[in-house]
């Protein structure tokens, strides 16, 4: 052993000893590090030195690969000089650079294949499970007493926000299934998260344990801002030529499998990063994705929302499908663009047309009104147009046209904050194709609004419901429900009637949580104004939801001019009820 191991001293086991632990501690470290980093590390930090760290990726990656192409090149031209010189010295250095540059050049093939697979995997709908154990039962028990298990999946507003989590869609639904089924525990899993896409939301269902009497979908919001950030742009006008930064990085995502996965996940990133609180947006600004894209995320929604509700229906549960309506009466598209065609010169102009326009509202509304017609006949996609003679539109009673024009500023967005037409219809159609129960949101809630438009009388901002709408889709899933005589519905019972100001008693909504309610809807505000040209007006609700939640913890009564969210017939419990 001596022989083949050598002569062993001291001081060899000792380095020996040395270098184990030193192994051991850099694997303790790896393991544990990152878990314990990011317990102590600022959120914020992260992002920051993530996205620091993909764009240095990115530039790395594209600076290797012509890189490595040209060594390759000059390697071979190398190697063939030493060859005809018969210089062997010369010609194993050659040999040797060659080596590294093609081993190079084969880890950049790799990485495109290794990245183009990855991005096929994530384009997979996840599997979920479809074998459940049977439910534990009494012997007494009969199957007609068997607990309710609904589940609720979606973004934010499937877990209530700014309400969570006292209260949601699906806590609303519970509580009323408890009359109609006394004799029976109704259990309510909210597995719904504030920020996600539908892909992301559907994979909270990969862990469930037992089978589901119902699946609740509330989802639709965030197609677009979940992946794309609030400063991505992409290439858009005419003028923009291929020496623009957007003509390269519209080159690597459509040429680089690598780059485009590296590329989506900065995406991803940023997608969180707040605005920074100072203006960075013009009037005429740039589309947050490209057409192409727009199209594959409708087309990837409603794969995925038919997938989900197939699989509702396969595992025997009932897929209840909610249309996200959205406020289009009170919340300004975030973005506005011009057509692709639009020169810079044009663009100019049309913004001094613009805001002349918008400085002519206060004092001529006629006037204001005809001059956004006239803007909206040359360029009649222009979102904030749109807005704005909508606006002017309901003042002077012309209801059914401001509702059109509303509509189209929200469709028109060009950072989508709000589910769009479209997409909306995607959800009718799978509901109808797939025999779901569809709640549609928008339709319901027009019938409650004043002139059929949604604004703030229902929405605490662009997204989320106050209680009377959260009340509303409730009670359209109870009455869907009771028609279809759902989970042994009994036929002696009646469908429930939800009252306002009962919920929100069951529900304890007492002064403090009315308080912060306003304080997350300020904060929406808040997040959600830098991301457009003007924050003024979203700053002024933001600013009314503050002095509202002050009064309220305050124990006083909210004042004039509170936003009109708050405006319902529900009492604010003192604590001491």
């Amino acid at each position: 052993m001596e022989r083949l191991m050598g002569p062993t001293s001291p001081m060899r086991l000792v380095r020996l000893a040395i270098l184990a632990f030193v192994l051991a501690g850099a694997i303790v470290f790896v393991r544990v590090a990152p878990i314990w980093l990011a317990v102590i590390t600022p959120r914020w930090l992260i992002r920051g030195v993530s996205i620091g760290f993909l764009w240095a990726l990115l530039g790395a990656y594209v600076a290797a690969v012509p890189v490595a192409l040209a060594s390759c090149v000059c390697g071979f031209i190398a190697v063939r000089r030493a060859w005809i010189r018969r210089d062997q010295g010369a010609l194993r250095g050659a040999m040797r650079g060659l080596l590294l540059a093609s081993s190079c050049v084969l880890g950049l093939i790799m990485m495109e294949a290794a990245s183009a697979v990855r991005l096929r995997l994530l384009m997979q709908i996840a599997e979920l499970p479809t074998q459940f154990p049977e439910r534990a039962r009494s012997p007494s028990r009969s199957a007609a007493l068997d607990d309710l298990y609904l589940v609720v999946v979606g973004e934010s507003s499937a877990r209530g926000d700014p309400y969570h989590p006292w209260l949601s869609v699906g806590q609303i639904v519970g509580w009323q299934l408890e009359q109609v089924f006394p004799g029976r525990k109704i259990r309510v899993d909210v597995r719904a998260e504030g920020g996600l896409c539908l892909e992301q939301a559907v994979l909270l269902l990969t862990k469930l344990k037992e089978r589901p009497d119902a699946i609740i979908v509330f989802a639709g919001h965030n197609e677009f801002q979940t992946r794309y950030g609030w400063s991505r742009n992409v290439r858009h006008y005419v003028d923009e030529g291929p020496e623009s930064p957007l003509a390269l990085i519209e080159l690597i995502r459509s040429s680089s499998a690598a780059g485009r996965l590296i590329l989506e996940t900065l995406d991803r990133y940023r997608g969180e990063t707040p605005a920074p609180a100072r203006v960075t947006r013009e009037l005429v600004d740039h589309p947050t994705c490209s057409p192409r894209e727009r199209a594959f995320l409708l087309d990837d929604f409603t794969r995925r929302l038919t997938a989900l509700a197939a699989y509702c229906n396969r595992i025997g549960a009932t897929p209840i499908l909610i249309a996200p309506a959205s406020n289009v009466g009170a919340f300004e598209p975030s973005r506005s663009i011009l057509d692709a065609s639009a020169a810079a010169h044009e663009r100019a102009g049309f913004a001094l047309e613009f805001q002349a326009a918008r400085a002519a509202e206060s004092n001529d509304s006629e006037a204001a009104i005809a001059a956004y017609r006239r803007l909206l006949a040359r360029h009649p996609e222009f979102a904030e147009s749109h807005y704005r003679l909508a606006g002017l539109l309901a003042d002077a009673g012309s209801w059914d046209e401001a509702w059109q024009q509303y509509i189209l500023a929200r469709d028109l967005d060009a950072l989508p904050l709000r589910c769009p037409t479209d997409f909306l219809e995607a959800v009718r159609t799978v509901a109808r194709r797939q025999d779901a129960l569809l709640i549609d949101g928008p339709g319901l809630l027009a019938q409650l609004s004043p002139h059929g438009i949604l604004d703030d009388r229902l929405f605490h901002d662009a997204q989320h419901l106050n209680l009377a709408g959260y009340v509303a889709l409730a009670q359209e899933i109870l009455d869907q429900l009771g028609r279809r005589k759902a989970f042994g519905w009994p036929a002696s019972a009646p469908i429930p009637r939800i009252d306002l100001a009962t919920c929100a008693r069951h529900f304890e909504l007492d002064a403090a949580k009315w308080a912060t309610i306003c304080e997350r809807s300020s904060s929406f505000y808040g997040r959600t104004a830098y991301v457009r040209f003007d924050p003024s007006e979203r700053l002024n609700v933001a600013s009314r939801y503050d002095e509202a939640g002050r009064d309220l913890a305050a124990g006083r009564p909210v004042q004039a001019g509170r936003p009109l969210s708050l405006k319902m017939p529900v009492p604010v419990l003192d604590p001491a009820d």
